[in-house]
């Protein structure tokens, strides 16, 4: 396999866009799981849950060789982007 090299700028532009989504992500995902009557602590970690499920996820699909394990790290990408999504959407559409 043939490495790519990334250059620094463009990485650190990567980085800065991951962590703003995460932000934007956590605030709804939390606003979200706090209105569906998690307790404080509970709301705090369900966004770290589900886009660290992504994180990690995707880095699985990234490393890993074709098969098995390949296959269920992508069901479990997708299941999370599916969760992540419907939380945001659900945010955005719910009243406050």
């Amino acid at each position: 396999m043939k490495k790519v090299r990334v250059a620094r700028d463009d990485a650190a532009l990567i980085y800065a866009l991951g962590v703003a989504a995460l932000c934007l992500s956590y605030t709804a995902l939390a606003d979200v799981a706090a209105r569906a009557g998690l307790g404080d602590w509970q709301a705090a970690v369900w966004p770290l849950v589900v886009d660290g499920l992504i994180v990690a996820a995707t880095r699985a699909v990234v490393t890993l060789d074709a098969g098995p394990a390949r296959r269920y790290a992508w069901l479990l990408l997708w299941a999370a982007v599916g969760v992540s999504i419907a939380g945001n959407v659900a945010h955005l559409l719910l009243p406050p």
